[in-house]
């Protein structure tokens, strides 16, 4: 079984949606400012008759110093109430003002979030957030020490993760040219067990930059090897610029997310996307890819909690684990 791919959803995808509605699994929507207008509420809403959706970047402000906003929290349990969302993920942005217990502090408006959804969140990392100074492994037990406290799941920014390795390495010195890829992070400190979702930039880009086509390279190889690690994973997103969506077309698009599904490790025996847990019943049945019309709507979203005795392991890589050792 191949691994679930989605797109993050934009307007110029429009085309590619409707000629081609099977060859992603799900879109990831960026609410933002939609929940503040009812229009975009209800454009949301209508995609979820049409496919699996996920959202992200809520603007929330999990790191604010600013009161908790609890109005835009309901409103986005308020859409969640009205369909069903595969997951609802936030980012972790660095603070604009230094919190004394950034962990406390952000522990406290996940959990707050999640009892106004009703569900676990997924957290996500974001370039260049820091608990205080230090290593960016120290970034890693801030969001497993997170995720153990709150329960939360874990969205991975491949591209984030390349970016702050990047400026690691620079700023430690170790970069003998730019044409070279810095040394893959260790992921030893972050718990794998928790990433539920993966996020990384357009992998199959031909007009770019050459310093973002070599950032993207290595999340590629990276991409492939957490796909085999992350035991629990249940959905990779792909993110592309407006401009790239034109240059590449929409076969270039489709074929390129075919090469990927062939890329990534397949986890035979793991029911991927497990579906929608209710209290009356149960573990809802797997999906078919694409368009879904009349799917799920009024059904509250739960995250499927599994213990690892009955997941399947994953599949045989020839990478070594990430990390080393």
């Amino acid at each position: 079984m191949t691994q679930n791919l989605g797109l993050c959803h934009h307007d110029a995808l429009a085309a590619l949606l409707a000629t081609h509605p099977d060859s992603i699994d799900f879109l990831s929507v960026r609410t933002g400012s939609l929940l503040d207008d009812a229009h975009g509420r209800d454009a949301t809403l209508a995609l979820t008759e049409r496919f699996r959706v996920a959202v992200h970047d809520n603007h929330l402000d999990l790191t604010a110093a600013q009161p908790f906003d609890s109005h835009r929290a309901r409103r986005l349990a308020s859409l969640a109430d009205q369909c069903v969302f595969e997951w609802v993920a936030e980012r972790l942005e660095a603070p604009a003002t230094p919190l004394p217990d950034l962990l406390d502090h952000v522990a406290e408006r996940v959990e707050r979030v999640q009892d106004f959804l009703g569900t676990a969140v997924l957290v996500s990392n974001s370039a260049g957030f820091r608990n205080g100074p230090g290593s960016l492994e120290s970034s890693f037990v801030f969001l497993s020490t997170l995720a153990e406290r709150t329960g939360c799941g874990l969205l991975l920014d491949l591209d984030a993760l390349c970016q702050d390795a990047h400026a690691f390495d620079a700023s430690a010195g170790t970069e003998t040219a730019t044409s070279t890829m810095p040394p893959p992070p260790d992921l030893r400190a972050l718990n794998l067990d928790a990433v539920r979702a993966i996020s990384v930039g357009g992998l199959f880009t031909e007009a770019r930059p050459s310093d973002h086509a070599r950032r993207d390279d290595g999340a590629g190889a990276l991409l492939v090897r957490l796909a085999a690690e992350c035991r629990r994973l249940r959905g990779i997103t792909i993110g592309l610029a407006p401009d790239a969506i034109g240059s590449i077309g929409i076969d270039g698009i489709v074929s390129g997310l075919e090469k990927m599904r062939t890329a990534l490790p397949g986890r035979a025996g793991v029911v991927q996307f497990p579906g929608i847990t209710t209290a009356k019943d149960g573990l809802a049945a797997p999906r078919p890819r694409g368009y879904l019309p009349g799917h799920g709507r009024g059904a509250p979203m739960r995250l499927v909690h599994c213990t690892p005795e009955a997941e399947s392991p994953p599949a045989a890589s020839d990478a070594p684990p990430i990390g080393g050792g």
